[in-house]
């Protein structure tokens, strides 16, 4: 299940998925996403999404919507929110850590390079060079298939642009 701190008004995803935690922890991998870059605005909301998930863990927890080189050096400073994802993998928080990516194939690719990470969520589909195309699978999926890290393919519709728009490309063949 993925879900990120802010998705849905006032933390609906996480809230609706931790309904269904006492019962079904066991039986579902959990992956969310903190986006804020104050390394202690960051664990906060970190801790929020726990308790609205109503977990002790996350199986995957990532940085979200990586952007440029300026965000990356962001993330990187001493005592910044990558020191924060490493120190929540540290204390159990979550298994796997890693980003997501959304608009910098070239970004994402050093983030990997440079850190210490388990995944990584890219926007990837079948409209290379089109207008959904951020330079992910040229630059990203070679750097974390190098590294041998989970790869988590998000946008595979296109955002519902390619999927069933065009003969070629139904659903079956995006996820593909």
């Amino acid at each position: 299940l993925d879900s990120a701190h802010n998705y849905g008004k006032s933390g609906r995803s996480e809230k609706l998925i931790g309904t269904l935690m006492p019962a079904r922890r066991k039986d579902v991998l959990i992956q969310t996403k903190v986006s804020d870059r104050d390394p202690d605005v960051w664990w906060s909301m970190l801790e929020t999404s726990l308790k609205r998930l109503n977990v002790d863990y996350v199986d995957t927890l990532l940085i979200h919507q990586l952007g440029r080189d300026n965000d990356l050096a962001k993330l990187e400073r001493k005592g910044g929110v990558l020191e924060q994802l490493y120190k929540a993998r540290e204390q159990k928080l979550a298994r796997w850590i890693g980003f997501s990516s959304h608009t910098d194939g070239t970004t994402a690719a050093k983030f990997i390079r440079r850190h210490d990470i388990d995944a990584v969520q890219m926007a990837i589909n079948v409209a290379t060079d089109g207008p959904y195309d951020f330079g992910h699978e040229e630059r990203a999926l070679p750097a974390a298939v190098e590294k041998g890290i989970g790869i988590i393919a998000m946008k595979v519709m296109g955002q519902d642009n390619i999927a069933n728009k065009y003969d070629e490309f139904d659903a079956a063949t995006c996820l593909r």
